[in-house]
C-alpha cells in the first residue's frame, strides 16, 4: 500500500512539473512595447557597473534597457534590492530626479547560496557617494530574507523596483513578496539575472531567477521577460492572471496531500527540486 502511494505521488509530482513547465514560462516582451519611441539611454558611469556588457557576457546589454525604462516612466521613488558598489543607482540618479532606497546585506548578514559579491560597508554604494548622489539615496543594510521596510518608507510609494540581490529561487520570490506592499498601483518591478543557462554552469544562477518568475506567474503575477536581456519585468497595473482548471486541480490535490501549508518560498524549493530532477525536457 505504501509503495503504491509513493508511486502515485511520484507520478503526480512528475505531472505537476510538466504542467508547470508548459504553462508558466515567461512571455517575451520587447522594449519598444514598454517604451514606444523612447531614446536609448547609455550609462554615464561604467566603473564597478555589475550589469552586462560591463560585467559578465558581452553578447547583450542590460544597463541600457534599464536606464531607458527609468527615463521613460520617470519614477518619483525607486527601490533597489542589491546595491553592490552603487553604480546602477549612480547612473539612475544622473538621468532622473528620483529618490532611491537601496538595500544590501553586509558580509555578516549574507545568507543564500547564489550571491555575487560580499562587500564591506565602505564598499557598498561607494560609486553613488563618490558621484555626489548621497542626498537622494537612502542606504539600508539588511538581509533581504528578513526584510521589513516599514521603518524606512510608507506603503504604496515605490514606482520602480529592481530585484538583484541573492539569486536563489526562494530569495527572489521572498524579495518580491516583501516589497509588494510598498509598490504603487503603477509600479514597475525589474528582476535581474532571469534566463536559462542551457546547462552552462557559469550561468546556472539564471535558472534560479527564471524559476522564481515562473512561480510568480503560477500564483497570478504576469511576469514577462524583456527580449535580448537578462531582465524579467512585472507591471502592477497588469491584471492578476486567472487560475486555470488544471492549476486549481493541482492545488486541490496538494491540499488533500497536506502540502498546501507550504509557503510560496517552500513550494518554490520543491519546484527547484523538480527542475534538477526532470530539467526542461518535457514530452
Amino acid at each position: 500500500m505504501v509503495k503504491n502511494e509513493k508511486r502515485l505521488y511520484s507520478l503526480f509530482r512528475n505531472a505537476r512539473w510538466k504542467f508547470f513547465w508548459k504553462n508558466f514560462q515567461l512571455p517575451i516582451l520587447d522594449l519598444e512595447e514598454l517604451a514606444p519611441d523612447a531614446q536609448l539611454i547609455e550609462p554615464g558611469f561604467s566603473d564597478h557597473l555589475f550589469l552586462p556588457p560591463y560585467h559578465g557576457p558581452k553578447d547583450h546589454n542590460d544597463i541600457v534597457p534599464l536606464l531607458t525604462l527609468v527615463k521613460h516612466f520617470n519614477p518619483k521613488t525607486l527601490l533597489e534590492v542589491g546595491t553592490a558598489y552603487g553604480a546602477t543607482v549612480a547612473n539612475i540618479c544622473a538621468i532622473s530626479d528620483v529618490k532611491v532606497y537601496t538595500i544590501n546585506a553586509l558580509p555578516e548578514q549574507l545568507e543564500g547560496t547564489i550571491t555575487t559579491l560580499s562587500l564591506t560597508k565602505d564598499e557598498v554604494g561607494c560609486v553613488f557617494r563618490e558621484k555626489g548622489f548621497s542626498d537622494r539615496v537612502t542606504q539600508i543594510y539588511l538581509n533581504s530574507w528578513e526584510m521589513d521596510l516599514s521603518q524606512h518608507l510608507p506603503d504604496g510609494i515605490v514606482d520602480f523596483a529592481i530585484i538583484d540581490g541573492c539569486h536563489d529561487t526562494e530569495f527572489v520570490i521572498n524579495d518580491f513578496i516583501c516589497i509588494k506592499p510598498y509598490l504603487s498601483q503603477e509600479a514597475i518591478v525589474m528582476f535581474h539575472d532571469i534566463g536559462q543557462s542551457k546547462l552552462d554552469p557559469m550561468y546556472s544562477h539564471l535558472d534560479e531567477g527564471y524559476l522564481a518568475c515562473m512561480y510568480l506567474r503560477k500564483i497570478g503575477f504576469n511576469v514577462n521577460k524583456l527580449n535580448d536581456t537578462w531582465w524579467g519585468i512585472w507591471q502592477a497595473n497588469q491584471p492578476i492572471m486567472p487560475m486555470s482548471k488544471t492549476n486549481s486541480f493541482i492545488n486541490y490535490v496538494d491540499e488533500r496531500l497536506g502540502k498546501r501549508s507550504r509557503t510560496p518560498c517552500q513550494d518554490a524549493r520543491l519546484f527547484r527540486f523538480y527542475w534538477n530532477r526532470f530539467g526542461n525536457q518535457v514530452d
